[in-house]
């Protein structure tokens, strides 16, 4: 199968035993009923700004992140691993074996229009209730294994920002809402692909009618479509931060490139050591991550990393 296996040979499937649940989860059921629900099992904090830059290119929107800690990470760990090799439809390109927000923005070359929608706050306003429903109905677990598992992937009533499984388990609390939108692409001959809250719609039939339907699909489920984009035909668009040109090639959207560019005038500006590691740490990872569509940026990175290696050895300590 190359997308997993069906979801009634998942170990997690009619699961109805919680020395069973924990013997799989690598755990005693005394850990079982520590991690389940406890808040002190999270380390909770916000992003603050990367850069010690004043360029509003280089500044950032802080975030609230919940990151599990101790077992409680183990377990969702262990958790991801088990969801994520259930089989799932080609249209989402995200948590799995084989996605990349690439490969998720090739699917929309030399089409039509594109029409790209985000949900709004999709962790925060994901409720445990669709995570319970998907263990109960989907997976068929009894009751209380379906609540011990919503308890040991849910933070304060919805997905935590900082867990691995929040990804897949996004994805298959919310699959009725996902797969009636696929419905609607399909009713029109589009193309559509998700990357965890980025729903984008592709082709000749793709119009602007289309947007109040899948807010109406999305609102159904108590969650909001916004910063909703549309590019017409013949004009360049940018799906999941790669720039799909009029003519159908992929390539570095120019924030993208404006936002490098200012990493590298910042770090041959830096007047201390610590700032210059920072800024050049940032553009090796720009680099290398950029190389998918820009190859020469590759050879960039490695230039860098050997610049910052020879001033690190002739830094005086």
């Amino acid at each position: 199968m190359p997308n997993g296996y069906s979801i009634n040979q998942s170990r997690l499937f009619k699961l109805a035993n919680k020395r069973k649940l924990a013997g799989i989860l690598g755990i005693t059921i005394k850990e079982l009923s520590l991690c389940a629900n406890t808040a002190n099992n999270y380390r909770l904090w916000s992003t603050k700004s990367k850069y010690p830059s004043k360029l509003q290119i280089l500044s950032h929107k802080p975030r609230d992140i919940q990151e599990p800690i101790g077992l409680l990470r183990r377990i969702q760990d262990r958790l991801s691993d088990l969801l994520v090799r259930i089989e799932t439809p080609e249209y989402l390109l995200s948590a799995k074996k084989g996605g990349s927000y690439v490969k998720n923005a090739s699917l929309h070359m030399g089409f039509g229009q594109v029409i790209r929608i985000d949900i709004k706050g999709f962790y925060k306003n994901a409720s445990e209730v669709f995570v319970f429903r998907f263990f109960w109905h989907d997976l068929q677990c009894s009751q209380d294994i379906a609540r011990i598992l919503t308890d040991l992937i849910c933070w304060n009533g919805c997905l935590p920002t900082g867990s691995p499984v929040s990804p897949i388990i996004s994805f298959f609390a919310y699959r009725p809402m996902f797969d009636e939108l696929h419905a609607l692409a399909l009713a029109i001959n589009a193309v559509m692909t998700v990357w965890i809250d980025d729903i984008v719609f592709s082709g000749d039939n793709v119009n602007g009618t289309l947007i109040p339907k899948a807010k109406i699909v999305i609102k159904k489920s108590g969650l909001q479509g916004h910063k909703i984009s549309v590019f017409n035909r013949g004009q360049a668009s940018v799906v999941t931060g790669v720039a799909i040109t009029a003519d159908g090639q992929l390539h570095i959207p120019n924030k993208r490139y404006r936002k490098i560019r200012a990493l590298e005038n910042e770090y041959c500006a830096a007047s201390n050591q610590a700032d210059r590691a920072i800024y050049g740490k940032a553009l090796i990872g720009q680099y290398f991550e950029g190389s998918q569509l820009d190859p020469g940026l590759a050879k960039k990175a490695k230039v860098l990393q050997a610049d910052m290696k020879c001033k690190n050895s002739n830094h005086p300590r």
